[in-house]
């Protein structure tokens, strides 16, 4: 693990089997998502008396060994006398610092700025009625998402507008019948979409309860350093997963969907957390919900379900000695001291909510295996029509040469035949088949050839 000064002990008190949060962080690895967490097991002593069995994890933060974006607010610090939280806390658009309310935002009156402020930002979204204290900096967006910034935690004014227009742009965009806002910009100018299509793949796959009610984060670098998009991730915080956590939900189009039940879309279906409960009309439908409505997202998906998630999950559950089982096996001896200490297992008696809790360690593994079993089967045959060959030009089902052949002719006008998988060519995500696609599929041929 990368060196840091701050760190997370993860109790996984929630989860009997202790591997929910290990799995996510995995299969966010397997399907290549930037900025992992690197966690292990650890048995823990504190004040000289044995404490249990604990994940020792990476934090969350701007950092060379996290998420290695810009650090904006040590670049604001060099430049303003004061440590920044010892400036005016202030709200615009609300009548205090700690009040839910859309279109407002709240920041530190810092008198200084660097000159570039387009980035580094952590983001995260935040519950409604936990923005007020939770968040520090941060803002709400007109359909009443609640974003906390994690860094810069002390955001200047300047910054905190920044951000705000930038995001209030995409989710425009995002919300648009074509995916343009009235400046007429795609969403994919504004995020990075095979990213967003792997934070939501894993809520999905896990029918994570949280999902975008909070605890799911995303990242924007400086434009002079990144590529001016926001990028989604890192994975956290995904112990009420796999049916740990029984949840009914209801969007405002009426679609549901229930944390229990292995065999139906989940966050496909979520809200904003505002909707309802806040008492006001905020949009009922989430970033991720509004996008599976679009048919290219949803093919998009599948496809990334197919070729980066199903394989893990095969590993995961399937054969005699399923990965689970082994990952389980690595600390059953550590689990099985964990609860001489703490009586955690016995079935439904000694558990706080849920029934997954098995008579034993290998049990509550075993009834984890088997609801991700039963998600891996309804997934995979509800995507699989929808499934393609990403960079599969020529419609042949196979991804070579002969679709780079094929595009170059395309572009140039000397083939005049449409594509048969407009979706396939469009392999540089924005909408439009171009010599963007031209050259990120060379590149993703040359990657294959070595």
């Amino acid at each position: 693990m990368g060196k840091a000064k701050k760190w997370v002990l993860l109790g996984n008190y929630l989860d009997h089997s202790m591997l929910r949060n290990r799995i996510a962080a995995e299969m966010a690895n397997a399907a290549g998502m930037e900025y992992v967490p690197d966690t292990v097991f650890v048995d823990l002593y504190a004040d000289g008396s044995y404490r249990g069995t604990y994940q020792l994890s990476e934090r969350l933060q701007i950092q060379k060994n996290r998420v290695n974006i810009r650090d904006l607010e040590e670049k604001t610090e060099e430049i303003n006398e004061k440590d920044l939280e010892q400036y005016q806390y202030l709200a615009e658009g609300a009548a205090n610092t700690k009040e839910y309310i859309e279109n407002s935002y709240k920041y530190y009156d810092i008198p200084n700025d660097p000159e570039d402020i387009t980035g580094g930002y952590l983001m995260e979204f935040q519950q409604w009625n936990r923005y007020g204290t939770k968040a520090k900096s941060g803002f709400i967006t007109s359909r009443g998402q609640a974003i906390s910034l994690k860094g810069p935690e002390y955001a200047s004014k300047a910054q905190v507008e920044y951000i705000r227009s930038f995001v209030q742009d995409m989710e425009d965009a995002i919300y648009s019948e074509d995916g343009y806002n009235s400046k007429g910009k795609h969403y994919s100018e504004y995020l990075d979409v095979d990213s967003l299509i792997n934070a939501y793949l894993i809520q999905e796959i896990s029918e994570n309860v949280d999902s975008t009610y909070s605890s799911f984060y995303m990242w924007k670098d400086s434009d002079k350093k990144g590529d001016g998009r926001i990028h989604f991730g890192p994975v956290w915080d995904m112990d009420f997963t796999y049916g740990n956590f029984k949840r009914f939900m209801t969007n405002s189009d009426g679609e549901s969907g229930f944390s229990g039940n292995p065999e139906t879309l989940y966050t496909a279906c979520f809200f904003i957390n505002g909707y309802k409960d806040s008492g006001r009309d905020t949009l009922g439908i989430s970033w991720l919900g509004k996008m599976y409505k679009r048919e290219d997202f949803r093919r998009r998906a599948a496809s990334a379900y197919k070729e980066r998630f199903e394989p893990f999950l095969n590993e995961l559950i399937d054969g005699d000695e399923p990965y689970i089982r082994q990952m389980a096996e690595e600390i059953s001896s550590s689990a099985e001291m964990s609860n001489a200490r703490w009586h955690t297992y016995g079935g439904k008696d000694f558990l706080v909510f849920g029934d997954s809790s098995g008579e034993d360690f290998m049990g509550s593994v075993e009834i984890l295996r088997e609801f991700a079993e039963k998600r891996r089967n309804f997934l995979t045959k509800t995507w699989e029509p929808l499934s393609f060959v990403r960079g599969d030009v020529n419609g042949d089902g196979n991804f070579d040469t002969a679709d780079l052949v094929r595009l170059k002719k395309w572009l140039i006008k000397a083939e005049t035949e449409p594509i048969e998988e407009p979706i396939a060519a469009d392999i540089y995500p924005d909408g439009s088949i171009d010599v963007f696609d031209l050259c990120t599929l060379e590149r993703e041929l040359l990657k294959q050839s070595g």
